[in-house]
């Protein structure tokens, strides 16, 4: 079961080399909280480690809100901070490709903090932005 998070996280932060040590236990460390905290059904997370977002699942939504928050990418309201995602993005695909991708993510609406989580996780990585974080 711990190793389907585990896939989640990779595929959420792709590009793991890029990061130390203490980066890697981070992500975990909020993973593991967000898991917790959310009681995501860990099959729905595998689920969409494999692009199978399901966006009326309300635990993954909040799960995914709630690793974005714990990431800094978004407020506590929702609010998309985006300069802290660009910078994070930047460091998996690069400045030219991170605007693009922010480009098309960052007018996302949703009618609550957990969707708007999961809609702008789908987004980027729909868009091939596998890294979320520094």
């Amino acid at each position: 079961m711990k190793s389907i998070a585990v896939i989640f996280t990779l595929c959420i932060v792709g590009a793991l080399s890029a990061l130390n040590e203490e980066q890697r236990n981070k992500i975990k460390e909020h993973r593991d909280k967000c898991i917790e905290e959310t009681k995501v059904d860990i099959e729905l997370v595998n689920k969409a480690h494999r692009g199978e977002w399901m966006v009326d699942d309300e635990k993954l939504r909040c799960f995914a809100s709630c690793l974005l928050k714990k990431l800094d990418m978004i407020s506590d309201d929702g609010s998309l901070k985006e300069d802290v995602t660009l910078a994070k993005m930047t460091l998996d695909v690069g400045a030219d490709k991170a605007k693009e991708i922010l480009d098309k993510c960052k007018e996302i609406t949703a009618s609550d903090v957990c969707e708007k989580g999961l809609k702008l996780m789908k987004c980027y990585t729909d868009n091939k932005a596998t890294i979320v974080v520094a």
